[in-house]
C-alpha cells in the first residue's frame, strides 16, 4: 500500500508532501482508494478529477470535520 498525502497549498507552512495538482503518481484505478477532506466549495472539483481518473463511487470516502 502507497499513501500520498497532498494539500492544495501549503501557506508557508512547512510541508514535506505533495503540493497542488501533481498529477505524476502512477497508480491502478481499480486498485486506489482516496479519502478526500477539502474544503465544500472544492468537494464537485475534486469528484470530477476522481472520476476522470477512473476512480469509482464505492472507492472514495469523503471525511468531514465536525465543527
Amino acid at each position: 500500500m502507497k499513501v500520498r498525502a497532498a494539500v492544495g497549498g501549503s501557506n508557508g507552512e512547512d510541508w514535506d508532501g505533495y503540493v497542488g495538482d501533481d498529477d505524476d503518481i502512477e497508480y491502478d484505478p481499480e486498485g486506489t482508494g482516496v479519502v478526500v477532506c477539502v474544503e465544500p466549495e472544492l468537494r464537485k472539483e475534486v469528484d470530477d478529477l476522481l472520476l476522470e481518473a477512473g476512480i469509482e463511487e464505492k472507492q472514495i470516502i469523503r471525511w468531514e470535520p465536525s465543527l
